[in-house]
C-alpha cells in the first residue's frame, strides 16, 4: 500500500524490536513470566487471607484433629505454588527462603486470626501450616521435571550422568 509506514513509531527504524502489532518487548515478557511464575502463590496467599477472615462461630463440625489436616493441605498448596514460582521464573532464591516465606506467612495468618471474632491463635495450626509448606516444597522438588533454559538443547541442561545441572 502506498503511504503505509511500517517503521516503529518509537525509534523510526525499520524492523525495530520494540514495536508492531503482535510483538512482545523484553519487559512485557519479563512481567508475564513473573505473573505466571509468582502469581499463583500471590493469589493463594489472598485466598488464605480471605479464609482466615471467616468467623467459623464454634467450628465447622470437623472431627478432632481434622482441622490440622485442612491447615496442612491449604499450606501444602502454598508450598507447591512457591516452588512453582521459583521453578517457573528461574529465580535464584534459595529454597530456605521459600520455606521461611511460607512458614512466616502461616505465623502471620495465625496472628491475624487473633483479630477475627470467633477465631483464635493456635500453635498447633501453625505447626500444621509449616508441615504443609515443607511437604509442598518437597513434593514439587521430587516430582517436577528440571527445566531447560530458553534456547538450550536437551543435552545442554544435563550433566554427563544424565541428571539436570540446574537444581531446584
Amino acid at each position: 500500500m502506498a503511504g503505509l509506514d511500517l517503521k516503529c513509531s518509537h525509534c523510526k527504524f525499520q524492523g525495530c524490536a520494540t514495536g508492531g502489532p503482535g510483538t512482545v518487548s523484553a519487559v512485557e515478557e519479563s512481567v508475564m513470566g513473573w505473573v505466571f511464575g509468582w502469581g499463583p502463590a500471590a493469589l493463594w496467599v489472598a485466598v488464605l487471607f480471605l479464609l482466615s477472615e471467616l468467623n467459623l462461630g464454634g467450628g465447622v463440625g470437623l472431627p478432632a484433629g481434622a482441622d490440622k489436616l485442612v491447615h496442612g493441605g491449604l499450606y501444602l498448596i502454598l508450598g507447591l505454588s512457591l516452588a512453582w514460582g521459583k521453578g517457573r521464573t528461574g529465580s535464584g532464591a534459595p529454597v530456605v527462603l521459600l520455606l521461611l516465606m511460607g512458614v512466616g506467612y502461616g505465623a502471620l495468618d495465625e496472628w491475624h486470626q487473633s483479630f477475627v471474632p470467633g477465631r483464635d491463635v493456635s500453635v498447633g495450626d501453625w505447626v500444621a501450616d509449616s508441615a504443609g509448606v515443607i511437604l509442598g516444597l518437597l513434593l514439587f522438588s521430587r516430582f517436577s521435571r528440571p527445566s531447560r533454559g530458553v534456547g538450550q538443547s536437551p543435552s545442554e541442561g544435563t550433566t554427563t550422568s544424565g541428571t539436570s545441572s540446574t537444581a531446584f
